[in-house]
């Protein structure tokens, strides 16, 4: 077994630590939380033995209330064994708990070391990721904006980021309104390309991504890459 495989098997110290107050609670609680303690160990340790253990106190606690008001000598026996016997209890089981608690945060870690999360989980959830997700979603809303009501879509000055605007329609661009300073800022469109397509567009009306590459000499691949930043409007 190698030293790796050894040190993960090792409790650590302020689990050893914490285990060893955990038993005197018994003790120091005047044992009103020994049923407590045996639970929360039973449920640690997935023990069933603890868990009877702690029904055991449980019922020894009532016992415990109903007899303080009588005087009863059944009161002290049971307080005896709540307070000392218990704490007796948990200081024997103590090194079990410890080892089971390290034994299960030993699995988990391989577990999680045998399936770390997809990439493309821990991708999405970057800022920049979610900041581009959000920017599409706004471009389709723009998009179905512009198809429903196009009256509306002219006032929030939808795909021309050249006018002043509050509407955020994440970076649509109307390619047959815009001036040639916001098309050359298009992802991949030199200053060449952006001369030829504001040329192409005051000739005839761009209506589609097609149209740049035969009218405005747009390389295929660009073309494709420009469709989902453009809409394609009547000149004003």
């Amino acid at each position: 077994m190698s030293s790796a495989q050894i040190s993960d098997h090792r409790p650590s110290r302020p689990l050893v630590a914490g285990s060893w107050i955990a038993a005197f609670v018994p003790l120091f609680s005047l044992g009103l939380l020994t049923a407590v303690l045996f639970a929360v160990a039973a449920a640690a340790a997935r023990s069933r033995s603890l868990a009877l253990s702690a029904a055991g106190y449980a019922v020894a606690t009532v016992i415990e209330f109903a007899a303080v008001n009588h005087n009863d000598p059944i009161f002290t026996t049971v307080l005896v064994i709540l307070m000392f016997g218990a704490t007796g209890h948990a200081v024997w089981v103590r090194d079990r708990v410890v080892g089971a608690m390290t034994q299960q945060a030993s699995h988990r870690g391989h577990v999680a070391a045998l399936h770390p999360p997809a990439p493309e989980a821990a991708i999405v959830t970057e800022p920049v990721v979610q900041a581009a997700l959000q920017r599409r979603a706004r471009r389709a809303q723009a998009r179905q904006l512009l198809s429903t009501d196009p009256n509306l879509a002219t006032e929030l000055a939808i795909g021309r980021p050249d006018l002043r605007r509050e509407f955020d329609d994440g970076g649509l661009v109307d390619i047959n309104n815009v001036p040639e300073s916001i098309l050359a800022q298009l992802p991949g469109v030199t200053t060449e390309l952006a001369t030829q397509i504001a040329a192409a567009s005051r000739v005839c009306r761009l209506a589609c991504v097609e149209d740049l590459v035969v009218f405005a000499g747009v390389p295929n691949d660009l073309a494709e890459n420009l469709r989902e930043y453009l809409i394609f409007r009547e000149r004003c």
